[in-house]
């Protein structure tokens, strides 16, 4: 409850010479001269403390709306991103078998090449092996006829000196 200023004057002259100066500012400090001064009663607190919470249970919905336009921004760039990944993976892996059939087409075609040169030295080596043992024979013909001379002089030697 508020004094106006004329009945705290009033007040304050009755009790000054009763109980002195300092006392009696001492009580008139107790009873507020403003609203502002005076003190918090349960029921003031209490509806202060109510005006609080719902500032608060606003603010926290605010938040909450905040927060979920937040994750759903992000799960949409996730997702986003999520396809993207898997556009350019599905381009490197069609990249990736194009090569690789590339490659083994290559090798094919080196495995053909080498096949066919190898069958060529083969042809060759055995035309060359044929070669050899034609001129091989061929030497051991003569060198079994010079030989068959020789045995032959050297029984006919033999036989005549003996």
């Amino acid at each position: 409850m508020t004094l106006s200023t004329r009945r705290r004057i009033s007040i304050f002259q009755k009790l000054a010479p009763i109980l002195g100066e300092e006392d009696a500012d001492a009580l008139m400090a107790e009873f507020p001269a403003a609203e502002n001064d005076q003190l918090v009663t349960r029921e003031h607190l209490r509806a202060e403390l109510a005006l609080t919470r719902g500032e608060l249970r606003e603010e926290m919905q605010s938040l909450r709306m905040e927060l979920h336009d937040e994750v759903h921004g992000l799960r949409s760039e996730m997702q986003s991103m999520d396809a993207s990944l898997r556009g350019e993976m599905q381009s490197m892996d069609a990249s990736l078998r194009g090569e690789m059939q590339s490659l083994r087409g290559e090798m094919q075609a080196m495995d053909a090449s080498l096949r066919g040169e190898l069958q060529s030295m083969d042809a060759s080596l055995r035309g060359e092996m044929n070669h050899l043992r034609v001129e091989l024979h061929a030497h051991m013909n003569r060198a079994t006829g010079a030989m068959t001379g020789i045995v032959l002089a050297a029984m006919g030697i033999l036989t005549a000196v003996g």
